[in-house]
């Protein structure tokens, strides 16, 4: 059992796939809940972990197949892992952990019983029980309750913690009178394309995995495409208001990692709602957001990045201001990026912006091309991050856009751009280009 488990964990390791740009210096889980949800079937789950223990369910007096499950580990924790199939793909998945309740002391249990007996006896007789020893009793069961709710609360702080560490702070968490059907303790997290709900019980705990699909009201009041995912959801809070943020966006198939449509809504406290729709392009995958004040309003802009591609190579941006609650775009990185980039004289980059402006570098070594017209094959930028803060609070940033001859050909260097803030939005300023280490 032992070997099996590792194996599990290794195998998960293996196939952690890729995670957003933005997470790729953070903390992970062993694995990728969103590839196993988007690109995992039954075929794919015995190939990788073998066959498992089958879970089994009835439809019309049909037995069917309906999961598997694995013994496996997750934070610190030891229990089984259990898939769950809806057609060819994983519907969810979810870590399960059970444990043995701290028994009573025998002394105690004893004390009870006696208590129960004389109660009974003195109750037939119209008595009354000595108060001092019922409270001896009450207290002692007190303080053993008080241990069990320690305990309980102690764990669901680490795991909310530890997973808070990878998702970041949950959109919900709280208590509940616990049942055998009911959770104690629940926490929910929405971040990097999939849901993670934490659900303690009396008697063991479950981490589960799945996709999250936008509310019937988002759909109605919106025209929201049915079936969109929720890829985030957060909530923010500054001195002047507070608001839940989603990124959405509409898959191109079940089991596509590639969206058609990308919305992110906004849900202030005052009941006002707004809903964005991001540009169009072919192909986008896993979008994003942060929040961070850039422009020295102290109001956080919404940063959102829209990776052209599944390695996020090229990444595009855009940024909304939320001064006046609606959104309002001050950045877009379809309109920022360069047209034209060319070659002179070996050692001189010019670069032509969509509005005619152009930008000279000079190369300190000398270019391996000559009077060439370099095409600019990005979709999006290869990084673009704040540089120094100005007086007004205000941020300039820097953007990176990697630049060869073709799709094949060996990269020239990256031409970074430097786009200073101005009011109402930020402008190209200095380039240099980067020459390959």
């Amino acid at each position: 059992m032992k070997s099996k488990l590792l194996l599990v964990i290794i195998t998960l390791s293996l196939f952690s796939g890729i995670q957003s740009v933005q997470c790729q210096e953070a903390k992970k889980f062993p694995f990728d809940p969103y590839v196993i949800l988007k690109s995992w079937n039954y075929d794919h789950l015995t190939k990788t972990m073998g066959e498992g223990e089958e879970i089994t369910a009835t439809s019309n007096g049909q037995i069917y197949l309906a999961g598997l499950r694995y013994p496996s580990e997750l934070l610190g924790m030891k229990g089984k892992m259990e898939f769950s199939f809806r057609k060819d793909s994983i519907a969810y998945f979810l870590f399960r952990t059970e444990r043995t309740k701290k028994p009573m002391p025998a002394e105690l249990i004893e004390r009870v019983k006696m208590d129960t007996v004389a109660r009974r006896a003195y109750s037939q007789e119209n008595a009354r029980l000595d108060s001092l020893h019922r409270d001896s009793i009450v207290q002692a069961l007190n303080q053993y309750n008080r241990g069990i709710t320690i305990q309980d609360s102690l764990r669901q702080d680490s795991v909310v913690r530890a997973i808070s560490e990878i998702l970041g702070t949950p959109i919900s968490s709280g208590h509940a009178g616990g049942t055998e059907r009911k959770a104690k303790f629940s926490a929910l997290w929405i971040n990097y394309g999939f849901s993670c709900l934490y659900k303690d019980y009396v008697n063991f705990s479950e981490v589960t995995f799945s996709f999250s699909t936008v509310p019937a009201w988002v759909v109605n009041e919106f025209g929201v495409p049915a079936g969109s995912e929720i890829l985030h959801k957060t909530r923010i809070s500054t001195r002047k208001f507070s608001w839940t943020a989603s990124m959405l966006a509409f898959p191109q198939g079940a089991a596509a990692m590639t969206y058609s449509n990308v919305y992110f809504l906004l849900e202030f406290s005052d009941g006002t709602k707004f809903l964005e729709g991001l540009p169009q392009h072919d192909l986008n995958y896993r979008a994003d957001f942060t929040f961070e004040d850039y422009n020295g309003d102290a109001i956080p802009e919404v940063w959102i990045t829209v990776p052209a591609d599944l390695q996020a190579h090229q990444v595009r941006h855009y940024l909304y201001s939320l001064q006046m609650k609606e959104p309002s775009q001050v950045f877009n990185s379809d309109e920022q990026m360069p047209m034209v980039i060319s070659v002179q004289n070996n050692s001189t980059i010019k670069v032509t912006f969509p509005d005619g402006t152009i930008r000279n570098a000079k190369s300190a070594e000398p270019l391996e091309i000559t009077n060439q017209t370099v095409p600019v094959i990005p979709d999006g930028f290869t990084y673009l991050r704040p540089s120094k803060r100005n007086n007004d609070g205000s941020a300039n940033f820097l953007g990176g856009i990697e630049i060869r001859t073709s799709e094949q050909s060996p990269s020239l260097g990256i031409v970074e751009i430097q786009y200073k803030h101005t009011t109402g939005g930020w402008i190209p300023d200095q380039i240099k280009l980067l020459k390959n280490q």
